[in-house]
């Protein structure tokens, strides 16, 4: 179960408190709403993480070329 099946499952509790008159049913709402709303988050930042991911593997590439164009420019001297 995901997050998003979750908050599913806790806005039905909710919808069913409320409709049993009981107290409770609108927190469990607002936190099933909460739970959809980190889920959006948390897949941000993944996404945010996997492009930090790429520059990093970029930069190695160009570093570790520019190692070896150093390293062959000092072996023709």
């Amino acid at each position: 179960m995901n997050a998003n099946e979750l908050a599913d499952e806790v806005e039905m509790w909710g919808r069913d408190l409320l409709a049993l008159n009981m107290r409770g049913g609108v927190p469990v709402i607002e936190g099933a709403r909460l739970l959809r709303q980190q889920q959006v988050e948390i897949d941000s930042l993944r996404k945010n993480l996997d492009v930090a991911w790429m520059m990093v593997d970029d930069l190695e590439k160009g570093l570790e070329s520019s190692i070896n164009l150093n390293k062959a420019q000092n072996e023709r001297k």
